[in-house]
């Protein structure tokens, strides 16, 4: 594999975006840095001081599309932040770069030059975080290629809009009149019959500023009202007059704004932004099949370009089948002579569970499917329908990233995710290789336990209605439960053997935080759909509900926690089994609170202390196994 410096790649970066130029002051900490540049194609325009570099930059990007210049750490880069805060208070995309001391000199605190004298090195870079779009420090090799092109596609998509074709295309269309602030001078075409001038409030000429302030519809795109761009906020229009406001996230129109329809990169992955943009990345010759369930309700959302075929299992709607279906849709598009090019997957993680080996398939016969896994932790259809928290909606946790290894190590494949962002999402859709790099992908998309199409919200919520509908109609199948329960009771005490409890015992953590409630009216508890335990006493109930429950019904709450449940089955009269598994983890410092079903003992964990919980029940687990074989 070949390697490049990392000085290297980032002037590489610089040149990608158009730069040719570098501005800066040559300083310690980065002279062997400016030994990179001239071998990048750039060239070293050096200044008198470091402020004057960083106005340079601005000039120079605002012309080029982007500028770079190089100061040393503390009093180079200080001298440089007038600059920069210019920078972002404009949106110009200017890159500084600082000559740092070494790595061995952070760690160690040494005292350095241009520090502080302390042993602190992060207080200027601190400094910057507040006037700059992206701040980092590359001190790691393998991972700086990706800093720096995060920090890079941050710093270009914190630039103004650039809409200067698409507004001059309006103006042509509407033929309207059209003015520019003192900010935004330069950036139209003056020479078009349309332009009418220059508004900057009270100094305005008197012909431009009537003819402004007399009109009954105003279309303002990118209004930036700071004092000196409106005369110390002289602006103002006919007050009856609609204003339509174009802005970077939101159109105000008069006083109510709407937002885009774009998400936050930050936002986490939900169903409402997942659907119409998955439909940018599906192109002619893709054969689709969406899963029953969140999958299929969810493709109806999407927008499919023509010479796409499309389908699932509508009437049978058997689960697991659209994995085990796509390696005949693979194959046949082999067999199609180029009339069909690619197998596209979309499922979720419950169903995937059924048919999970046709991987196996897909890799050894080479059908190149791109699979979409929709992890929500559960069967989300079901826990609409009924038991939203419901200990029989969870499914085993599996790790997606280790699938292709696990069914083809000898095939290529490849892992996208775990995909838990809007911004994440749309990242892997804009990358020209994802989907075209001949072998297996699978994409992992981490979505909230409740969230589906409203398709399937007012379908699950139609059917629990049918169901307790037809359970009112007639209680004998519940009487036939409760017998079964009690026959199984009294025929099934469970195991006694605390010996064999514990070398037998596995566990299942539960993904759900659970929170502690007290109740003394009775008429308020939570319905049993969403109640994990419940218990009587005389100074009142407490019930055990999700977090989630708790907070969207204001109920207070306490000791936040995980569940994580023992998969033995003890008897009722098991002597012993939950206390030694309480004294191991207090000897850990973990406190736990059990609680024990007639199938299995649960035990309740401080939330952030699970992981911890299991790694003591495995061990423990582990030790009794081996004292049982020696014995």
């Amino acid at each position: 594999m070949s390697q490049i410096k990392v000085g290297d790649y980032l002037f590489r970066r610089l040149h990608e975006l158009g730069i040719r130029s570098v501005f800066g002051v040559p300083g310690d900490y980065e002279l062997a840095l400016l030994d990179l540049v001239t071998d990048n194609d750039l060239v070293w325009k050096g200044n008198p001081n470091e402020l004057i570099s960083s106005y340079a930059a601005d000039g120079y990007a605002r012309v080029r599309g982007a500028g770079a210049f190089v100061t040393t750490f503390g009093p180079g880069e200080l001298s440089a932040y007038c600059g920069m805060a210019g920078h972002y208070a404009e949106f110009v995309p200017v890159v500084h770069i600082v000559g740092y001391p070494t790595v061995d000199a952070v760690r160690n605190k040494r005292i350095m030059h241009h520090s502080l004298g302390n042993g602190k090195f992060d207080m200027y870079e601190n400094m910057a975080k507040n006037i700059t779009a992206a701040t980092v420090v590359i001190n790691y090799a393998p991972t700086a290629a990706r800093e720096i092109d995060e920090a890079l596609t941050v710093m270009m998509r914190a630039v103004r809009n650039g809409v200067l074709e698409e507004s001059h295309e309006l103006i042509k269309l509407t033929n309207l009149p059209t003015f520019t602030t003192a900010m935004g001078k330069g950036g139209l075409d003056e020479a078009i019959p349309q332009f009418a001038g220059v508004h900057s409030g009270a100094g305005t000429l008197p012909a431009v500023k009537e003819a402004l302030e007399s009109v009954d519809t105003v279309i303002w795109i990118g209004n930036y009202p700071s004092d000196f761009n409106t005369g110390e906020f002289t602006t103002v229009v006919n007050k009856n007059a609609i204003v339509i406001d174009l802005q970077r996230f939101a159109v105000s129109i008069g006083k109510i704004q709407y937002p885009v329809s774009m998400k936050h990169a930050s936002d986490d992955l939900k169903q409402d932004f997942l659907w119409g943009k998955l439909s940018s990345f599906f192109r002619p010759g893709d054969v689709i099949i969406g899963e029953t369930g969140t999958s299929a309700f969810g493709l109806c959302d999407t927008k499919l370009p023509s010479g796409v075929m499309m389908f699932n299992q509508t009437v049978y709607g058997s689960i697991g089948y659209a994995t085990g279906a796509i390696v005949g849709v693979g194959q046949a598009i082999k067999e199609s002579e180029g009339k069909w090019k690619r197998p596209v997957l979309v499922t979720g993680e419950g169903s995937m569970h059924l048919t999970i080996q046709a991987l196996a398939d897909m890799l050894r016969w080479d059908l190149k499917p791109i699979i979409f896994v929709l992890n929500n932790g559960g069967y989300t259809v079901e826990r609409l329908i009924h038991g939203k928290e419901a200990f029989y909606n969870e499914v085993a946790v599996l790790d997606y990233s280790m699938l292709g290894k696990t069914f083809g190590p000898a095939f290529e494949s490849k892992y996208h995710g775990p995909i838990k962002t809007c911004g994440e999402l749309s990242s892997l859709l804009r990358d020209p290789n994802f989907g075209n790099v001949g072998c297996l992908e699978l994409v992992e998309l981490i979505l909230p336990p409740l969230d589906a199409p409203s398709a399937v919200i007012k379908t699950g919520a139609a059917i629990d209605a049918f169901n307790k509908a037809k359970a009112e109609q007639g209680p004998s199948g519940i009487q036939a439960l409760k017998c079964a329960t009690m026959s199984l009771m009294a025929n099934d005490p469970g195991e006694l053997s605390l010996s064999k409890l514990l070398s037998t015992l596995t566990h299942t953590a539960h993904p759900t935080t659970y929170v502690f409630a007290t109740f003394t009216d009775t008429s308020n508890l939570p319905p049993l759909s969403e109640t994990q335990m419940i218990f009587k006493e005389s100074e009142g109930v407490t019930v055990i509900v999700s977090k989630d429950y708790a907070e969207s019904h204001k109920i207070d709450y306490f000791f936040p926690c995980k569940m994580i449940s023992l998969n033995v089955t003890s008897s009722l009269e098991a002597v012993g089994f939950i206390a030694v598994i309480a004294t191991r983890l207090a000897a850990k410092g973990i406190g736990c609170n059990p609680v024990s079903g007639f199938y299995h003992d649960h035990i309740f964990v401080p939330l952030g202390r699970e992981e911890e919980s299991s790694e003591v029940l495995v061990r423990l687990a582990a030790e009794k196994r081996e004292e049982t074989e020696k014995a």
